[in-house]
């Protein structure tokens, strides 16, 4: 069911900035784009059930292969479609970071692409084409950009090479020890790296970060890498992989370790770690973590860049807030979470645990540090801000669920504003937009009235809860006393002692003090007597 559109005031569509809407692909209806202005009606439709989609930055264009087909780019504004030749059998492909080029990558292959297997395509045009035989992890690990895509670095063995990122042209094989590249202007020596990550900084000096897994008894290392110097490092043991996250603004950089294998024992996913290294000095920290436990999940604020919040420890795992120093700020509290989503503005933040958790979700507003709500969403394998920060979406995808594919859109809030089934649903994606286009706006009226009336809710909640408590422990003793009252009534029955009857004598008072077997040699002494 979609629910009907409400013209509140905080649910009005914004006149500044792109439209919102949602790319998502499906068996029945191949791909479609969904108008959230609308209320998710579908605004284009392509036949296409099977392969990969993906979204440029800005929405302008978007990707779509599978089906043994060549890929096919779709211009948004003038509808056209462009074919990428020879690209029927690539494995993976990604948008550089202002989407002017695709990168798209095959198994090697000298007779059919002599020029190398890892291409970047500027429209239906090979730009650039680099020699790659083997790629393991995600192709920005390999070959990125800059955030203003200035400059392109590759990542080859012992060596991090730096390229113009708007010249064309064919580089050298990735085993070539020549250093007279035509298109090379800079390169940094780095031995044994495996993998790096670009800074998406928008001006220079443009830092870099190298990996270098352990090797013959030699620890693992993480550089970072400013004009081609290494500007820090830190060396460390345990550390099979690594995931980096830059800070926006290019201050720092978040290094997750990972290994298969947990030696402490104490979690069965494996062991991780965190380390901040800083990219304008030689400082560097292990982050000290709220609580002992997995790492979950870590990211930084998208607005200044200056602050990051770690989730960490055994369920229930604690969010913390950090400083640029590791230093913590603000502590979220512990429930089962594992993933933190941050809105485009940094104003609203989702604490979820997804994945093998039940899908709670803790919206939060970060300025004024205040819960704005709680939901459920079950399922969950995709999920996003919108580029406007007033919606929060999640989708159910096969395979990994084949039953109830939807996609749900929250608002800020976290009140349900639209549901959408398709089944199956294969993927869903924002089309993004730089968060600069929209305007920062806070909760509306509209969104403080029902936090208000969600409190309240909650509090009777919690004193129907107490009152059903205390309901609850008066039972035992409800059924004790029914219990004293029949045992009462035998005694009485059998000639004993009056229940509830006057106790002249105080043989009342012997009985409580003395015990059970005294008590029945007072109630017979009487009657012996007599």
């Amino acid at each position: 069911p979609v629910p009907a559109m409400s013209n509140r005031p905080d649910e009005a569509p914004s006149a500044d900035g792109p439209p919102l809407q949602l790319l998502i692909r499906s068996k029945a209806n191949g791909v479609e784009v969904l108008d959230v202005e609308r209320g998710l009606a579908v605004r284009e439709q392509r036949e296409n059930d099977k392969g990969r989609t993906l979204v440029a930055m800005g929405g302008s264009r978007y990707a779509v292969n599978g089906g043994g087909l060549p890929i096919e780019v779709v211009h948004r504004l003038s509808g056209e479609v462009v074919t990428l030749r020879e690209t029927a059998k690539i494995e993976k492909f990604a948008f550089s970071p202002l989407g002017t080029y695709l990168v798209t990558w095959q198994k090697a292959d000298p007779e059919a692409l002599p020029e190398g297997s890892l291409r970047v395509w500027s429209g239906d045009e090979v730009a650039r084409s680099f020699h790659c035989k083997k790629l393991t992890g995600p192709i920005d690990a390999t070959l990125a950009w800059t955030g203003d895509e200035a400059v392109l670095f590759h990542c080859v063995t012992n060596t991090i090479k730096a390229y113009d990122g708007k010249q064309s042209g064919t580089t050298k094989k990735d085993d070539s020890d020549d250093d007279s590249d035509v298109h090379q202007y800079a390169s940094a020596k780095c031995d044994d790296v495996a993998s790096v990550a670009v800074s998406m900084k928008a001006s220079a000096p443009y830092p870099v970060a190298a990996f270098v897994p352990e090797k013959k008894g030699k620890p693992a290392a993480v550089k970072v890498f400013v004009d081609g110097t290494a500007a820090c490092s830190k060396s460390f043991y345990r550390a099979q992989d690594v995931l980096f996250r830059w800070s926006p603004q290019g201050h720092a950089v978040l290094a997750q370790t990972s290994t298969d294998v947990d030696v402490s024992g104490g979690s069965y996913y494996g062991g991780t770690g965190l380390y901040l290294l800083s990219a304008e000095s030689d400082w560097e920290c292990l982050v000290p973590l709220p609580k002992e436990g997995p790492i979950g999940d870590a990211q930084w604020e998208p607005s200044k860049g200056k602050e990051f919040i770690v989730v960490a420890g055994a369920v229930p795992a604690v969010a913390v807030l950090y400083n640029l120093k590791a230093e913590p700020l603000y502590n979220y509290g512990a429930n089962h979470q594992n993933t933190v989503s941050w809105s485009p503005h940094g104003r609203f933040l989702a604490l979820c645990g997804f994945g093998n958790l039940a899908g709670d979700v803790h919206f939060w507003d970060k300025q004024k540090k205040k819960e704005m709500n709680e939901v459920n969403i079950p399922c969950a394998v995709t999920w996003g801000w919108s580029p406007d920060s007033r919606y929060f979406a999640t989708a159910t995808l096969a395979p990994r669920m084949n039953v109830d594919n939807c996609v749900r859109l929250y608002r800020y809030d976290g009140t349900l504003a639209y549901e959408l089934q398709r089944q199956p649903l294969f993927e869903c994606h924002w089309f993004t937009a730089p968060a600069n286009l929209y305007p920062d706006r806070g909760p509306s009226p509209a969104a403080k009235d029902r936090i208000r009336q969600r409190k309240t809710e909650q509090q009777k909640k919690l004193a129907a809860a107490a009152i059903e408590r205390r309901l609850l422990s008066r039972g035992p003793r409800l059924r004790r006393r029914r219990r004293r009252r029949l045992r009462a009534s035998r005694r009485e029955e059998s000639g004993g002692l009056v229940a509830g009857g006057p106790d002249p004598s105080g043989t009342r008072r012997r009985l409580r003090r003395t015990g059970k077997g005294q008590a029945r040699n007072l109630r017979r002494r009487p009657e012996r007597q007599g």
